[in-house]
């Protein structure tokens, strides 16, 4: 019974986390009918315990789908937004290199120097 309860808490957490999202809709759906579903037979007077345990599975199974989906999204969020850092980390180097050779800034391999010093040794 524990198992039961444990799986439709986990299950419907995430549901409601997601239930906005379109994206996630079916799968969501999904996990709302098996969850429905594994309730209906947890209340009945009598029920069978393969009965319950194939149910549990179903939940599990729709619950996992759900939430490999929700990963999935969450990984190529993460990677647009790595690249788009990225992307702003090169054009503020472009820029600053510009700047630098605007104001005449010369780079050398121990630094940088202004054009028109010379060293003296």
């Amino acid at each position: 019974m524990k198992e039961a309860h444990d799986a439709i808490f986990s299950a419907e957490q995430t549901t409601l986390a997601n239930a906005g999202s379109s994206k996630y809709q079916p799968e969501v759906e999904e996990v709302e009918a098996k969850a429905s579903t594994l309730k209906d037979k947890i209340i009945q007077p009598t029920w069978h315990r393969n009965e319950l345990k194939d149910s549990i599975e179903d939940l599990k199974t729709a619950h996992a789908k759900l939430n490999g989906k929700v990963e999935e999204e969450r990984k190529k969020i993460e990677a647009a937004k790595l690249a788009e850092e990225t992307k702003q980390e090169d054009r503020k180097k472009q820029t600053e290199e510009t700047e630098k050779k605007k104001h005449g800034f010369v780079n050398l391999n121990k630094g940088t120097m202004k054009s028109g010093f010379t060293s003296v040794v």
